[in-house]
């Protein structure tokens, strides 16, 4: 990951990945933490989840966070995820803001039943595959997210773009957004040389 703020966030994604699995929630990574660890490290302040979970169970599943370390940071969080999907948490000691999506969509199912397991030292998380992250970017839209895929397919010149471009479809279509495609094509179009021969001619 990158120095400074990023590499902190290291031992709150240990205690993160230890309270997924002594839940067994389904879930995978996504904002700036997934892009360092299947891109380019870069700074970002906070981390972004997605997860599998009923409505009825989120009350639970919040008490279940304070053996580790995560509490919720607004009053009554339960009733502000089921209107807006979206549990707001943070870890008490580090200080650290976790944003954590609540799947609902098909894809974003599909994502975490296609997530990969990453380990750094003592931390083991689940990340997305390349091409389900620069899906979520696409949608998302926003200038660093551009950016964000444009790293993800210099690092991952292989990554499947024909599924990406299908998906792309779907969502521009489905929410009459093809501003999506738009965005997406013209770095899809692009000829990419692999990130590791790219290092070795710089070094000569």
């Amino acid at each position: 990951m990158a120095e400074n703020r990023s590499a902190s966030l290291l031992p709150t994604l240990r205690h993160l990945g230890e309270w997924f699995h002594a839940t067994r929630t389904p879930y995978v990574l996504i904002g700036g933490v997934a892009v360092s660890f299947v891109g380019r490290p870069r700074i970002t302040q906070d981390i972004d989840a997605t997860i599998v979970i009923d409505d009825a169970a989120l009350n639970a599943f919040i008490k279940s966070g304070e053996p580790f370390e995560f509490v919720p940071r607004i009053d009554d969080p339960v009733r502000f995820a089921q209107a807006s999907c979206m549990l707001l948490m943070a870890h008490e000691t580090d200080g650290v803001k976790l944003d954590i999506a609540l799947a609902k969509s098909p894809f974003e199912r599909e994502a975490i039943r296609r997530a990969v397991p990453f380990s750094a030292g003592d931390v083991k998380v689940y990340v997305p595959r390349v091409d389900d992250l620069i899906i979520m970017k696409a949608v998302s839209g926003r200038g660093i997210d551009i950016a964000d895929i444009d790293t993800l397919l210099d690092v991952n010149p292989g990554v499947d773009r024909r599924r990406i471009r299908r998906l792309a479809r779907a969502f521009a279509e489905g929410l009459d957004e093809p501003e999506i495609v738009e965005r997406l094509e013209p770095l899809l179009a692009q000829r990419r040389v692999p990130f590791a021969r790219k290092k070795r001619r710089r070094k000569r």
